[in-house]
């Protein structure tokens, strides 16, 4: 973080002056690469790369260098988003309507719910070891298998979960507080099991079956155009179905403003009365505890200001949230528009072909009618490629922002 050169400096002794004073250096940080992520140590003392070098990696069974991370950051403050994942029986009532994981790519709705009878901690919690919890299934119809989650600090949750194939699943979520009101989560899952005794494949009807062909036929069809495309556009594609993230992204940013709105602690505005809470419990004691409530921000912020003074469009810029440091997102972005030029370019030559036609008296009416017809179909296309573009800027539908409260139902 030193200054090594000042061009403006008027002399020698005068550059060598400025560069050895501490106004001149920033700080930096000891950093790593491993396991396909960047860590840093966020330290700047003396001693910081002889510190960082005793400490390694908090990380689960996801170590390949090559592993496949996602990453999306989330307008919502640290502990309001590690809180989510460690509550379950939001799942089929908030994410109403989507596909669930783990259960056959059934979906998600509260008649599908099951109660949590069974949602209790193993071991102790400590500072640096964090906590393990177990819970019963949240799905009527997944097989009956608990979830474990282990929280390893800062800021790794790992959830090991029974897939409706039989393999049992990582799914290993770093929640990284990036300022005040933004978390960025990065994911990746791995097996780490077979199916455990006595597991059978759930029974299916013969109409069952047939609709799951029939579905699977459907999408598989609907991928092979997108064969065609690069591989980056293809990513692209897949970054874009991030439905459930928007929907955890109201919630927590809508729970954020009623904490913010309240004042007060956690402990006088929540209502835990069920097993189901187990999770909500353990994670904000040991935040408590453990972490002074929360991360320590460096100069000085105000979280509450922050979070009171997001706007609903803050909430769905996928620009700011994801694409601006996707290297796929943001060479789709470029392939999309040099597409939208082409079509544009189409469209044009072919309306201007239709005309010529039209004017020329020995030319077939009906040539002039295919040229305006293939002008309108290349206009379409170009429209819809700039709404697919747009969709890697903003999540907004177009029909607008969807109408929520922000505040919680009396």
């Amino acid at each position: 973080g030193e200054c090594t050169h000042i061009p403006q400096a008027v002399n020698a002794a005068s550059e060598a002056t400025a560069c050895a004073s501490t106004r001149s250096k920033i700080a930096a940080f000891p950093t790593l690469e491993a396991h396909g992520l960047l860590w840093v140590w966020p330290d700047d003392s003396p001693t910081s790369w002889i510190d960082s070098a005793a400490a390694s990696p908090v990380v689960g069974k996801v170590t390949d260098p090559n592993t496949f991370w996602l990453a999306l950051d989330y307008p919502v403050s640290h502990a309001t988003l590690l809180e989510n994942t460690f509550d379950p029986a939001h799942v089929n009532y908030l994410h109403n309507g989507k596909v669930a994981v783990g259960v056959g790519g059934a979906y998600l709705h509260p008649e599908g719910a099951r109660i949590i009878h069974d949602f209790r901690q193993v071991g102790e919690t400590t500072a640096n070891g964090g906590f393990f919890l177990t819970h019963s299934t949240m799905y009527k119809s997944a097989w009956d298998y608990n979830t474990t989650l282990d929280f390893c600090p800062p800021c790794l949750n790992i959830m090991t979960f029974l897939d409706q194939d039989g393999t049992i699943k990582n799914l290993e979520m770093h929640y990284v507080p990036m300022r005040p009101g933004l978390t960025r989560i990065m994911f990746s899952s791995t097996i780490v099991g077979g199916p455990p005794e006595g597991w059978k494949p759930k029974k299916e009807s013969i109409a069952e079956k047939v609709s799951k062909t029939v579905k699977m036929a459907g999408f598989v069809i609907g991928q092979l155009p997108k064969l065609l495309l690069p591989m980056y556009v293809r990513v692209g594609l897949f970054h874009l179905g991030d439905a459930l993230s928007n929907q955890d992204i109201i919630a927590g940013h809508t729970e954020d403003r009623q904490a913010a709105g309240n004042g007060g602690s956690w402990r006088s505005q929540y209502h835990l009365p069920t097993p189901s809470n187990v999770g909500v419990l353990a994670l904000r004691n040991w935040v408590d505890r453990y972490a002074g409530g929360g991360p320590t921000w460096f100069g000085d912020t105000n979280e509450r200001e922050i979070v009171l003074n997001n706007s609903p469009s803050d909430l769905f810029n996928r620009w700011e949230r994801h694409s601006k440091w996707c290297p796929s997102c943001r060479k789709s972005l470029k392939w999309f528009g040099k597409v939208e030029v082409v079509a544009s370019t189409v469209a044009a030559a072919f309306f201007g072909l239709g005309l010529v036609l039209a004017a020329i008296r020995t030319a077939s009416p009906r040539l002039a009618l295919a040229a305006v017809v293939a002008g309108a179909a290349a206009l379409l296309a170009r429209f819809q490629v700039q709404k697919l573009r747009m969709a890697f800027i903003s999540a907004i539908p177009s029909t607008g922002i969807p109408e929520y409260s922000h505040e919680w139902p009396n």
